[in-house]
C-alpha cells in the first residue's frame, strides 16, 4: 500500500536519511562532501579504518590514519560523523575537523606506500610525502601529496594531540603542493558544528531545485541513495579535471571521469546545478585530442591513450542547451562536436562507410559476444555518430550558420542512407551488425540495432515499429520479466549474468526509452519504464548493470548512471504524476 508522503526538496531528503541507512564502510561509499577527493571510512567500532585517496583512476588508503580514545560505533549523517568520543566533519574541499575527547592520534607515517620528504611543524604541521601509484599504465610511479594539521585545542604529543577537548583540522592537497594555501584553508577551520553548517550549505548548491515525490519509506531511502551517489561521485579534482567538478561512475571503483558514464550522468545532474551538469560536459569538450578524439576516461595526469567511447557528446549537449538556452555554450561547443564527428568519420570509417569497432571497450559493451568473430561494422557506434551528426546541425542552425547546417545535414542523411543500405534486411526485418571480413549481416540479437532508429533513419515508421515490436517486445527474446538485456534470451551467447553478454544495463534501456517516445508509442514506453523503475527499486541499491533473469544488482553499487537513470524515472514518471494530481 502506497504511502504518499509529500513531495520534499532533495536537501531535505538526505537531511531526514537515517544514520543506519549511510554506510561509510568501505571506499565506494566513503564520507567525502565538498567535491573532496579524501574520503573517510569507519569499521564496527567506530574507528576511521582508512583515508580513501579517490583519485587517478584507482581508489588507495592511508589506513589505520586516525583513532580516538574511546572507539564506539559510529553515529553517522551526511554532514558529520560521531564514531566513539570523535567528532567529524568537512569544512571544505579535502578538509575536515576532528573534535575528541583527552586523545586523538594521527598515524600517516606507517603507510608503506608513502614516502615523506619533509615534515616541518611551526604554526601548522605540514607532511610533504610521495604516495606510489597503483594503476599499471599511470605515466609516473609515484604522486606528490600534502597533508597539513592545525591543532585547534591541545597539544603534541608524539602522533596524538592530547587535552580535555583535543581538536584539529586536517587538509589534503594533490599534485600542486602550496603551503600557503594550504594555511589559508586551515585558518578557516573553527569546530565541527560550523563545518557541519558549511556542508549543509554546499549541499544545498549542489542539489539545486531538485524535488522528490517518493510513494513509500522504501522509495524514500532509494532515492536519498540515488541523490547521495551522484552528489558524492562529484569531484573537484587537480590536473587535467582542474577547475571543474568531475562526474565520477563510483568513487571507489572508478575514480575518473568516464565519457559515456558523465553524458548519462547528466540526465540526473541537470534536474540539479547547473555547474555540476555543464562542467561533467566540458570536461569531456576541452580535454578532447587536437584531432577530435574524445578521451574513453579523463584522470588528473593521463588518460586511456587509443580508445574512445560512444560519441554521446552531442546527445548531452544539446538536452543542456535547450534546456538552458545557452547559445553561448552552443557556439563553444559546436567546432568540438564537429571534430569528434570527423575523427569518427576519419580514424574508424570503413568500406562501407560506416563506423568500425575494434575494441569492445570503445563501445562500452567491454566483453560482447558481437565482436567474438572479428572487428565489425556496428550498429550502435555508427548510431551514436549520426545522433552526433544531427546535432551540430541543429547547434549551427541554432547558431545562424545555415550553411554549416545544410552541410551537416546532408552528410548524415547519406550516412543514414549507408547504415540502411549495409546493415538493413528485408528478410529479418530489421537492422544487422556486419562481420568487417566478408560483409556478412550477423544474426546475434542485441538492443544495438535498434539505436540507429535515433538518429532519423530512411526507413517509413511503419518498418521500424514493426522492428520494435517483433524483437525488442519478443518476451523470448529482448523484454520478458526484465526488459532489453543486452543479447537476446534466445540467443546461444547469451548468459543471464556475464557483463555485456546478457545483463540488463540502464543507459542502454534509457536510449531504447528514448527511441520509444520518438516512434509516439507513449503507453508502451510508460509502462516500460515503471518496470525499469520498479526493477532498481527492488534492489535498491543502484548496480552497475542487472541480471537479466532475476533483476539482481551486479557490479558495483551506487553507480553513478543508475542513480542517474532512478532519478530521472522518478522525477518523469511520479514526481510529474503528483504535480498533475
Amino acid at each position: 500500500m502506497k504511502d504518499h508522503l509529500h513531495t520534499i526538496s532533495a536537501l531535505q531528503l538526505l537531511l531526514e536519511t537515517p544514520g543506519d541507512q549511510i554506510a561509510y564502510n568501505d571506499p565506494d561509499r566513503s564520507f567525502s562532501p565538498h567535491y573532496s577527493n579524501i574520503g573517510l571510512t569507519f569499521d564496527d567500532l567506530g574507528g576511521i579504518a582508512s583515508i580513501e585517496l579517490h583519485y587517478n583512476r584507482r581508489t588507495q588508503s592511508i589506513a589505520p590514519a586516525m583513532s580516538s580514545a574511546k572507539p564506539s560505533a559510529p553515529d553517522a549523517s551526511l554532514t558529520h560523523i560521531q564514531s566513539g568520543d570523535m567528532k567529524i566533519a568537512f569544512f571544505e574541499q579535502d578538509a575536515f575537523v576532528v573534535e575528541g575527547r583527552e586523545r586523538l592520534t594521527l598515524d600517516f607515517l606507517s603507510n608503506k606506500n608513502l614516502r615523506v620528504i619533509t615534515d616541518k611543524t611551526d604554526e601548522n604541521r605540514f607532511l610533504r610525502v610521495m604516495h606510489k601509484t597503483k594503476d599499471p599504465r599511470d605515466p609516473d610511479v609515484e604522486f606528490p601529496m600534502l597533508i597539513g594539521i592545525r591543532v585547534l585545542s591541545g597539544d603534541w604529543e608524539g602522533n596524538s594531540i592530547v587535552g580535555l577537548e583535543p581538536a584539529y583540522a586536517c587538509v589534503f592537497q594533490f599534485l600542486v603542493l602550496d603551503e600557503d594555501l594550504a594555511s589559508a584553508k586551515l585558518a578557516m577551520a573553527r569546530d565541527v558544528n560550523s563545518a557541519r553548517q558549511s556542508t549543509e550549505d554546499w549541499m544545498s548548491t549542489a542539489l539545486g531545485d531538485l524535488s522528490i515525490a517518493p510513494q513509500t519509506e522504501n522509495e524514500k531511502t532509494v532515492l536519498s541513495r540515488a541523490v547521495q551517489t551522484l552528489l558524492m561521485n562529484s569531484v573537484r579534482a587537480p590536473g587535467m579535471l582542474k577547475d571543474r567538478i568531475a562526474s565520477f561512475p563510483s568513487r571507489g571503483g572508478y575514480p575518473t571521469h568516464f565519457l559515456w558514464d558523465a553524458c548519462f550522468h547528466m540526465l540526473a545532474l541537470e534536474e540539479m546545478s547547473d555547474e555540476i551538469c555543464r562542467d561533467a560536459l566540458m570536461l569531456l569538450v576541452d580535454n578532447m585530442r587536437a584531432d577530435g578524439l574524445a578521451p574513453h576516461f579523463i584522470c588528473s595526469t593521463w588518460i586511456r591513450p587509443v580508445a574512445s567511447q560512444p560519441a554521446l557528446i552531442g546527445w548531452a549537449a544539446e538536452r543542456f542547451i535547450n534546456r538552458t538556452g545557452n547559445t553561448e555554450l552552443a557556439e563553444y561547443i559546436l567546432p568540438h562536436l564537429e571534430a569528434n564527428c570527423d575523427w569518427w568519420l576519419t580514424h574508424r570509417l570503413n568500406r562501407f562507410g560506416l563506423i568500425t569497432c575494434y575494441d569492445p571497450f570503445e563501445t562500452g559493451w567491454d566483453d560482447t559476444p558481437r565482436l567474438d568473430h572479428g572487428p565489425i561494422v556496428a550498429t550502435d557506434m555508427s548510431a551514436y555518430v549520426l545522433m552526433q551528426m544531427r546535432t551540430v546541425s541543429r547547434l549551427a542552425t541554432l547558431n545562424g550558420k545555415q550553411e554549416k547546417a545544410k552541410r551537416w545535414s546532408e552528410k548524415a542523411d547519406s550516412f543514414a542512407q549507408k547504415l540502411v543500405d549495409v546493415c538493413w534486411s528485408e528478410e529479418t526485418g530489421r537492422l544487422h551488425d556486419v562481420l568487417l571480413e566478408d560483409g556478412s549481416k550477423m544474426d546475434i540479437l542485441s538492443p544495438a540495432p535498434f539505436l540507429p532508429f535515433l538518429g532519423s533513419l530512411p526507413l517509413s515508421e511503419k518498418k521500424q515499429k514493426a522492428a520494435v515490436e517483433k524483437y525488442l517486445f519478443d518476451e523470448n527474446r529482448l523484454f520478458g520479466e526484465i526488459p532489453f538485456p543486452c543479447v537476446a534470451y534466445d540467443d546461444p551467447s547469451y548468459d543471464q549474468k556475464q557483463m555485456w553478454r546478457g545483463p540488463m544495463w540502464p543507459p542502454i534501456s534509457w536510449l531504447l526509452l528514448e527511441l520509444l517516445d520518438q516512434l509516439c508509442m507513449a503507453d508502451i514506453k510508460r509502462n516500460t519504464a515503471l518496470k525499469l523503475y520498479e526493477i532498481i527499486l527492488e534492489d535498491g541499491h543502484l548496480y552497475e548493470y542487472f541480471d537479466s533473469q532475476t533483476g539482481k544488482g551486479l557490479g558495483y553499487p551506487q553507480q553513478g548512471w543508475t542513480a542517474a537513470l532512478f532519478l530521472r524515472l522518478h522525477v518523469d514518471l511520479i514526481a510529474k504524476q503528483n504535480q498533475e494530481a
